[in-house]
């Protein structure tokens, strides 16, 4: 009886690895982001509404094309399906052997709530976009904040706090669970050339008057020069020395280092500064 037994629990088990196994294999890509950044839209045109921002080597599966295969619509690992210029993909299938499909088969992105999480010991939350705008708050690793904008170049990101703060962080020290350029920009500013520097209003800010003003290591012009800055430039200022001829102040990069007096505009009073050097 045994004996039939261990026939008949053999037997069962060769028929299980005979049998085709139900376990889903996940798809291979058809295709592959191949630009730093590619905008996937709800139609076959440039013109259309964006449904995201693809980052470099964000694999796809392709369904349809457009009547002229420039445009293939994709579907993401996440389901969300759009349309992009296939010529920023690289493909490993026949683009002309896909159907022509129309934008109305578009399935919308789902609605997702941005949120991040600090990865660096202590962030501030600033009032502005920039290292020159007040601290209004401050975060430890692992708070989590919502997203709500960043700023044109997306270095730095309008927040709000779990106690309901609302201020700017900067990009780099967050880990958000979307793509930051995707988010709405809330200030057209930013800390890189082409974008309008942001200025504090008001409070110790101040305006560079020279056409080009040196920043140096200390208040002096015996003190080597770190940076330049052209007219209209705004600075925070951090100090002044004692005689009140230069000013310490704080660049929108977050650097530190001393400007001529002479040179910078401020409604704020010079005497008010504490001495730094």
């Amino acid at each position: 009886m045994k004996r039939v037994l261990t026939l008949l629990t053999l037997g069962m088990m060769l028929i299980g690895l005979a049998l085709p196994s139900t376990a889903q294999v996940p798809q291979p890509a058809d295709a592959v982001v191949n630009t730093p950044f590619l905008n996937m839209r709800v139609a076959p045109d440039p013109t259309s509404a964006r449904i995201a921002v693809l980052p470099a080597g964000t694999p796809m599966r392709l369904v349809a094309r457009d009547a002229a295969g420039r445009w293939v619509q994709g579907v993401l690992n996440t389901g969300v399906s759009g349309w992009v210029n296939a010529s920023f993909l690289l493909v490993f299938v026949n683009i002309n052997a896909l159907p022509i499909g129309i934008p109305s088969q578009v399935v919308p992105p789902p609605t997702l709530t941005g949120l991040a999480t600090v990865n660096t010991g202590a962030q501030n939350v600033r009032s502005g976009p920039a290292a020159n705008f007040s601290i209004i708050d401050r975060l430890r690793r692992g708070d989590v904040v919502t997203l709500v904008g960043r700023n044109g170049d997306a270095r730095w990101v309008q927040v709000v706090t779990s106690s309901g703060v609302n201020g700017w962080m900067s990009a780099r020290y967050l880990l958000p669970n979307i793509a930051i350029v995707n988010l709405p920009v809330t200030s057209p500013t930013g800390v890189t050339p082409g974008f309008v520097e942001p200025v504090p209003s008001g409070g110790t800010a101040g305006i560079v008057t020279a056409s080009a003003l040196n920043v140096r290591l200390g208040p002096g012009v015996h003190f080597r020069s770190i940076a330049r800055l052209t007219r209209g430039t705004g600075v925070n200022l951090s100090g002044r020395n004692a005689a009140g001829n230069w000013l310490l102040v704080q660049l929108a990069d977050g650097r530190t280092g001393w400007v001529n007096a002479s040179f910078i505009s401020t409604s704020f009073p010079i005497s008010n500064l504490p001495v730094r050097g």
